[in-house]
C-alpha cells in the first residue's frame, strides 16, 4: 500500500478494545476482501516523528499471516476506502531495497528479515 510515495504493509489502526491480531484480520478483510490467519509476531517498531507540528509515538506490530480464504491480486491494484484510494503492489525481497518502504527495517537484507524471534526497532528523528 502506498502513501506519499512510500510503500507500507497492509494493515491499519486498531479500533477501541481491538488487539493487533484482530486488527489485522479486520483490515485484510476490509482492504483486500480475504480471510487470514495471524501467525507469529515478528517485528515491534517504535516510530517517533513529528507531523503538523505535533509529536507522535507510533507502535507497529508486524505479524506473519497466512491466507485462508479469498485471493489477493498479484498485479498492481487500487482499493477505495472512505473516499481514499489505496494503491497496492507486491514486491520481491530484492525489490524492497529499491523502493521507499515503511517501516524501513523491511528494506534490510533478506537474512535479517528471516531471523527467528521478535525483532524490536526504534526510530527517532532529530
Amino acid at each position: 500500500m502506498t502513501s506519499n510515495h512510500r510503500w507500507m504493509l497492509p494493515g491499519g489502526r486498531a479500533e477501541f478494545l481491538e488487539d493487533s491480531k484482530e486488527t489485522l484480520v479486520r483490515e485484510f478483510e476490509e482492504e483486500l476482501k480475504c480471510k487470514i490467519e495471524v501467525k507469529n509476531l515478528r517485528f515491534v517498531i517504535e516510530n517517533f516523528f513529528e507531523y503538523k507540528n505535533l509529536d507522535y509515538h507510533e507502535l507497529e506490530f508486524i505479524h506473519v499471516v497466512a491466507l485462508n480464504e479469498g485471493t489477493i491480486p498479484f498485479e498492481h491494484f487500487i482499493v477505495k476506502e472512505d473516499g481514499v484510494d489505496f494503491e497496492f503492489q507486491w514486491f520481491t525481497f530484492e525489490e524492497m531495497n529499491k523502493v521507499m518502504v515503511k517501516p524501513e527495517c523491511l528494506a534490510e537484507p533478506l537474512e535479517e528479515l528471516l531471523k527467528e524471534g521478535i525483532q524490536h526497532y526504534i526510530y527517532k528523528r532529530d
